[in-house]
């Protein structure tokens, strides 16, 4: 397991990933299916800058 903020690390290593919200696990899955598929709109938010990322970030 590993704890980070950093998206690129998180992107990068991770195969499973959980989105906490004040502490609270708010999404928890495979890497493809969370980034996908958020499960609510600030999660969606959150994700939204990486996933109109074009390989610059």
């Amino acid at each position: 397991m590993m704890v980070t903020h950093n998206y690129e690390d998180a992107l990068f290593l991770a195969n499973k990933l959980a989105i906490l919200i004040e502490g609270e696990i708010q999404q928890i899955g495979p890497l493809d299916k969370v980034m996908h598929h958020p499960k609510n709109p600030f999660i969606q938010r959150l994700l939204h800058p990486i996933m109109n990322c074009k390989g610059e970030c």
